[in-house]
C-alpha cells in the first residue's frame, strides 16, 4: 500500500515548517505520510492531481483572501475530486464567510490556528485519514460489482445492489464503531432502496459512487455521521 499523500497550501513557510514536523510523527498503514508543499492557489493549481491526495491542508487567506476557498472549488468542483479531505485553517476567522460551511465545498475540518496544537492536529488528520480509508474501501468494493454481476444470474440486480450495501455498511460499521450510516441506491436515476415509500435519514456527510452494472447506470449515495 501507497504513503497517504497530504498536501499543505499556505503561504507561511513557518507553518510549513511546523505541520511538516508535527505530520512526520504520524504513522499510517505502518508508514510515514507523504508531504507535499505549495505556498498560494496559483501554485497548488498547477500542482494538484484529481485522486491523488488523501489530505489537503489548506489557509484561507493567501495571495487574496478567498484563496483558500479557491483551493476547495477547485478540489470539489473544476476537479470534481470528492475522496480528499479538506481540512480548513486560518489565523483570520473573521475573514472566514459567515455562510462558508452551508455552501457546497464539503469542508471537513476547520481549525483557528491559534487554537493549534500538536494533538489536535494529529487528531484530526488521523480521523480524515480513516474517512479517506473508509471511501476508497467502499468505492473498491462498488468496483467489483460487474464482475460479482456477471456470476450472479440467478439473483436480480435489486438484489444484488441491496445486498452488496448492506454488506459494505457491516464491513464499514465493524471498522469504525459508533459511526452512523444510511444509503440510497438509484438504477438509471430511480431510487430502488430504500422503497419510494420510505423516507432516508440523510446523514452529515454524502458521498456519491457511480459504476455500471448489466448496461445500467448506478448510483449508490452513502450518508456518515463522521
Amino acid at each position: 500500500m501507497e504513503k497517504a499523500k497530504v498536501m499543505i497550501v499556505d503561504d507561511s513557510k513557518t507553518v510549513h515548517s511546523e505541520l511538516s514536523s508535527i505530520l512526520s510523527e504520524i504513522s499510517w498503514n505502518e508508514k510515514n505520510l507523504d508531504i507535499e508543499h505549495t505556498y498560494g492557489y496559483e501554485e497548488f493549481k498547477k500542482i494538484f492531481v484529481p485522486e491523488k491526495y488523501a489530505l489537503v491542508i489548506t489557509d484561507l487567506v493567501m495571495e487574496s483572501d478567498d484563496a483558500g476557498i479557491k483551493v476547495i472549488n477547485h478540489i470539489r468542483h473544476t476537479c470534481n475530486d470528492k475522496k480528499a479531505r479538506i481540512i480548513l485553517m486560518t489565523a483570520n476567522p473573521e475573514k472566514v464567510p459567515t455562510d462558508l460551511l452551508t455552501r457546497d465545498y464539503d469542508i471537513n475540518a476547520y481549525i483557528e490556528k491559534k487554537n493549534l496544537s500538536p494533538f489536535s492536529i494529529k487528531l484530526t488528520v488521523l480521523s480524515m485519514l480513516k474517512t479517506y480509508q473508509d471511501i476508497t474501501s467502499l468505492e473498491r468494493a462498488i468496483i467489483t460489482l460487474e464482475n460479482v454481476a456477471a456470476n450472479a444470474s440467478e439473483m436480480s440486480l435489486a438484489e444484488l445492489l441491496i445486498n452488496t450495501f448492506f454488506q459494505v455498511r457491516t464491513f464499514l460499521s465493524l471498522k469504525r464503531p459508533g459511526i452512523k450510516l444510511n444509503g440510497e441506491i438509484f438504477v438509471n436515476s430511480e431510487r430502488i432502496f430504500p422503497p419510494k415509500f420510505m423516507n432516508s435519514e440523510r446523514l452529515e456527510y454524502r458521498y456519491d459512487f457511480h459504476t455500471k452494472v448489466k448496461e445500467n447506470t448506478i448510483l449508490f449515495v452513502l450518508y456518515s455521521s463522521k
